[in-house]
């Protein structure tokens, strides 16, 4: 019930990145963004087998394939629920991205991976949640810039299935385009 409860200090939020970068072995984590290269967007979807999912994933992957494109973006598309993803796998994905589209959920934690400066876009049902506060604090506390998109077919945070809606696609195509133009 408590919305103010915790706080992470700049210099523990850096510690704690620096100490989850090194439990990827295969290849070194930066911590900054490369000038000139194509900024990296992960589409983190939950997949058929959760239970929350969106249903028409393939028509917001095609929007989203069609809108982001090189040499401006590198999309990748990941499915958040494959039991075989490791932690070291989560981390790698989410610390390599520079803007990160999931669903509400707990995939959300891993946006503590995410480099100070990137950008993290919740798809969130339109429903109150006091999660959605705890979410936005924990992308202030390490540096992440949050934005989100009301989902109009999400009512209820029990519902099983929604669908993304074309404007609710441009939305989200519009918050990376805004980014892009500000990083």
């Amino acid at each position: 019930s408590c919305n103010d409860c915790f706080f992470v200090s700049p210099i523990s939020a850096a510690q704690f990145k620096v100490a989850a970068y090194k439990l990827v072995t295969d290849r070194q984590l930066i911590h900054h963004f490369p000038e000139g290269k194509a900024i990296q967007v992960l589409l983190a979807y939950r997949g058929m087998i959760a239970k929350r999912h969106i249903e028409n994933i393939l028509f917001f992957i095609d929007n989203l394939k069609s809108a982001v494109l090189t040499p401006n973006f590198n999309l990748k598309i990941n499915c958040s629920s494959d039991y075989y993803m490791t932690h070291q796998d989560q981390i790698r994905m989410v610390a390599e991205a520079q803007i990160i589209i999931a669903e509400h959920g707990a995939f959300q934690s891993n946006m503590m991976y995410m480099r100070k400066g990137s950008l993290f876009i919740e798809l969130r049902g339109n429903y109150s949640n006091g999660e959605f506060a705890n979410f936005e604090r924990l992308a202030s506390m390490f540096g992440v810039f949050y934005e989100h998109v009301t989902t109009c077919n999400l009512d209820c945070h029990k519902t099983t299935k929604f669908n993304i809606t074309v404007p609710e696609a441009e939305q989200v195509v519009s918050i990376i385009n805004a980014y892009r133009d500000k990083a």
